[in-house]
């Protein structure tokens, strides 16, 4: 296929009637835009008309960019919220790009549907946030089942803090070459995929001293829910 030599075009008429003007451009797809103020400055570029329009070219003595200071950010983050919301991705389908179209009414349209869904869509976002949570409490109060430990009687501990860590096979070794030295009694509660979770129980006043030993052994601590009551068990069938 022969490949047709790009010439340079101006298109001159009335700023009302720019941004019909540029949906025809986009659409047409055959059009790359430059810049035509540097391209008349560079003279790459003739301004030309017809008699009829001759006088309107002839009184731009200084030719001058269109600057359009509309804040489009709302708009923008409005986009962005259904893109998120329905995992769209943007792209112009110039099908749907009719030439008539106009931007604000297309965008009230939208601000109309962004409201009736957001509510919504937050609604669902804490739902769905506090149902992780509570899979994330069911996970770890798990490595309590058949120990006794009732969470109640963990809240009400004046002088030790009770902590559920999980941390590496190595890790939990080096911590047991190094046990003499950690200012906290250490369980081993759970065993699984070469990690090792452990129950450690630490003086308060002792706590700064023992973080900074837990620190260097790459741990996660597993959070335990505190709204609820009772064994483990009990509290696996609560949530």
């Amino acid at each position: 296929m022969a490949i047709e030599k790009m010439k340079i075009i101006s298109i001159i008429g009335k700023i009302k009637d720019l941004n019909k003007v540029s949906r025809m451009v986009v659409k047409n797809g055959s059009v790359h835009v430059l810049n035509a103020l540097s391209e008349l400055n560079n003279n790459n570029l003739n301004l030309s008309a017809s008699k009829e329009h001759m006088q309107a070219l002839q009184e731009l003595v200084h030719p001058r960019p269109y600057i359009d200071r509309k804040d489009f950010s709302k708009d923008e983050k409005m986009l962005e919220f259904f893109y998120e919301l329905f995992s769209l991705q943007p792209e112009i389908d110039i099908r749907h790009l009719n030439i008539t179209d106009d931007y604000e009414d297309i965008m009230e349209e939208l601000r109309n549907v962004h409201d009736t869904l957001k509510s919504t869509a937050e609604d669902i976002g804490r739902r769905t946030a506090a149902i992780d949570r509570l899979r994330l409490y069911l996970g770890n109060i798990g490595y309590l089942n058949n120990t006794g430990i009732r969470l109640e009687e963990i809240k009400k501990l004046q002088f030790m803090k009770f902590s559920l860590l999980i941390l590496s096979g190595d890790n939990f070794r080096k911590l047991e070459l190094n046990i003499e030295n950690v200012p906290s009694a250490v369980f081993r509660i759970a065993e699984m995929d070469g990690n090792v979770v452990i129950a450690v129980l630490t003086p308060k006043s002792l706590e700064e001293e023992a973080q900074r030993i837990y620190a260097s052994l790459n741990y996660k601590e597993l959070e335990l829910p505190e709204e609820y009551e009772g064994a483990a068990e009990d509290v696996t069938r609560q949530i």
